[in-house]
């Protein structure tokens, strides 16, 4: 459990911030309904075996659907006392999870060059024929975590996250919800 008075929430986040994403390493647990009906799983379990379809992931699909999913508890614990809020990318996304760590009348701008999602997440998207807003409302796309921190502590967080790196700022922008939004550029 954690102490009202240390809970992270939308509140601490400021203008300006920058947005840290810790790279997933798989699909984690999300989106699995859709890979499901997207492969016809159910009806054609073999497909999970197969690799000559999927070269792109250099295994078999159940093999690349099956990796771990990536703890975040080691590399944030210690570092708590230098973020302003952090973001768990489960289902929903970048699109639905970011915005609760978010005062409201901000955006979350995120810049898509900055990170290349793994081969399974184009994999995904290419044969579920999913739209770029239907891929990052679903799946992780390759961020698990994101980290809000002010411009000082960014350095310092960059430097303990592993093949994390800055993908985008908190800025103004408007709300429909009460909440922050994501904004891709």
């Amino acid at each position: 459990y954690v102490d009202r008075s240390d809970l992270l929430g939308g509140e601490a986040a400021e203008l300006g911030d920058v947005l840290i994403g810790i790279p997933s390493n798989s699909p984690h647990t999300n989106g699995y309904s859709l890979i499901r009906r997207v492969f016809d799983i159910d009806n054609h379990p073999e497909v999970l075996e197969e690799t000559e379809w999927s070269p792109d992931l250099g295994r078999s699909l159940g093999d690349a659907l099956l990796e771990p999913h990536r703890s975040y508890l080691d590399p944030v614990t210690p570092v708590l006392g230098m973020t302003r809020g952090m973001a768990h990318i489960t289902g929903g996304g970048l699109t639905d999870n970011l915005p609760r760590v978010l005062p409201a009348g901000t955006v979350a701008e995120i810049d898509r060059a900055t990170w290349t999602p793994s081969s399974v997440f184009s994999f995904l998207q290419h044969h579920g024929a999913l739209t770029d807003a239907e891929a990052f409302r679903t799946f992780n796309m390759g961020i698990g975590m994101v980290v809000v921190c002010d411009d000082e502590a960014s350095d310092r967080l960059l430097a303990r996250f592993k093949q994390a790196g800055e993908i985008g700022a908190v800025e103004i922008g408007s709300v429909t919800s009460g909440d922050g939004e994501v904004m891709y550029i």
